[in-house]
């Protein structure tokens, strides 16, 4: 778990750019920290994902699929694939298919850990921020484990 951990900051610290999923959208949209995560990588999308959304998606650029009949889903995994990005979502089915393709990804909660590793936000606002998502997200006992050893490991990497 550990190696897990330290492999997922060491990608959060090279990360600049990434695809976005509506469910990922939806949750830093509620927890207002969209726009944020918006300014400190470079975010991209696909029309179905701005439209199902349907809240505006300022700073998010889209980015046109090449096959047209395929699944929403299955288009995300193909820009995926072809841009070399990672994927932000929510979504269990999509993130095993991101798994099964060797596709980096990440989630709202792992992204808070992002903008406190840029420093984008304080501590505090973290801490903040994480108990607002605890409203709104339907996360497992395991991802908020994980999420609270990689915010441990950020702290650390910071106070060096």
């Amino acid at each position: 778990m550990i190696s897990h951990v330290i492999n997922t900051i060491s990608r959060l610290s090279s990360l600049s750019s990434a695809i976005i999923d509506t469910s990922s959208l939806i949750y830093l949209s509620k927890i207002n920290c969209l726009s944020l995560l918006a300014g400190s990588c470079r975010l991209y999308s696909i029309r179905e994902v701005a439209d199902e959304f349907n809240e505006g998606i300022a700073g998010i650029e889209i980015i046109a699929a090449p096959t047209k009949d395929l699944s929403t889903d299955q288009k995300l995994i193909q820009v995926c694939v072809i841009n070399k990005f990672p994927l932000i979502s929510e979504d269990k089915k999509l993130l095993v298919e991101a798994q099964r393709c060797n596709i980096i990804y990440f989630n709202s909660l792992i992204m808070l850990n992002f903008l406190l590793l840029k420093k984008q936000i304080t501590g505090e606002k973290y801490s903040s921020l994480v108990q607002t998502l605890r409203s709104v997200a339907r996360y497992g006992e395991n991802v908020w484990r994980f999420g609270e050893l990689v915010n441990k490991l950020v702290k650390a990497e910071s106070n060096t």
